[in-house]
């Protein structure tokens, strides 16, 4: 009798279950991945992934807190569409979420130590923005915003304890609607993070804004700083991952840095990166 009740409850109240409602009222979020034709294609999230969504009016709800799970996303207080509303609301999101952000253009900084999962992944920002028209599902398509930078380290028998992105913008203000940023400032070194090993090889990732620069590293192996430096300044674009490979040979005292130079590749999607510290 009591579980009759209790469903009979939640059934006048329009809910079943947690994403499961009956009231047409309420607005629904989903998230999807754009095609394989654009610069940013990893673009689905993750379960337990906390976004922040912003609403216009009528619906007027700001950085509202919420939890990705399988294609839907779950706000921490529901939002409803306005009795008898007629226009089209604006719905953006973005992830990671920050509990300081109060509106669409926000400022935001990569970590300088992404040597671990959790510094990268705050760093990979990702927005997106919808209209769409009342009691529709709002589906979210959410692209990278920022530039990203693959390393592969040929280590010639040496033990690498550190990769460090040098000097590069970590800062900027970004528009979640347009996805544009701007007002770049707050330089400073970026830690990459181990992505995958070989006996061959080491890959380090790193994510920052994106910018025009001539981009200068700094290895460090056994003990050793090996330099490097683009041979002319790059413009790295936002949603874009560029891949270089290197290889830590000893440099001559003329010449203590040693070029290298990238090539661009749209940011395809993938596992999951699984990183680990370097002892």
């Amino acid at each position: 009798m009591l579980c009759a009740l209790a469903a009979a409850a939640l059934a006048a109240a329009g809910c079943t279950e947690r994403g499961l409602s009956t009231d047409p009222s309420l607005v629904r979020f989903t998230s999807s991945a754009r095609d394989f034709e654009t610069r940013a294609t990893d673009a689905t999230l993750s379960d337990d992934d906390v976004v922040g969504i912003f609403a216009t009016d009528p619906i007027a709800a700001g950085n509202v807190r919420a939890v990705v799970s399988g294609k839907s996303i779950f706000p921490d207080r529901d939002m409803y569409w306005a009795e008898g509303q007629k226009v089209a609301t604006r719905f953006s999101a973005y992830c990671p979420y920050v509990p300081e952000t109060s509106g669409e253009t926000f400022p935001f900084s990569v970590a300088d130590d992404q040597r671990d999962y959790a510094g990268y992944a705050a760093s990979d920002l990702r927005t997106a923005s919808v209209t769409v028209a009342p009691e529709h599902i709002v589906n979210f398509i959410f692209e990278h915003r920022l530039s990203k930078i693959v390393l592969d380290i040929d280590p010639d028998g040496r033990t690498v304890s550190d990769v460090s992105l040098k000097s590069v913008l970590r800062s900027g203000i970004v528009n979640m609607v347009t996805g544009a940023v701007s007002d770049l400032g707050g330089r400073g070194d970026v830690h990459a993070g181990l992505a995958a090993a070989s006996a061959e090889a080491r890959v380090y990732v790193a994510v920052f804004m994106p910018q025009t620069e001539q981009l200068g590293l700094v290895v460090t192996a056994d003990g050793k700083r090996f330099n490097f430096l683009l041979e002319q300044p790059q413009e790295f674009l936002p949603g874009c991952a560029y891949y270089a490979s290197l290889k830590l040979e000893e440099a001559t005292p003329e010449e203590p840095s040693v070029g290298f130079s990238v090539s661009i590749t749209d940011w395809e999607s993938g596992e999951p990166l699984e990183f680990s510290r370097e002892q």
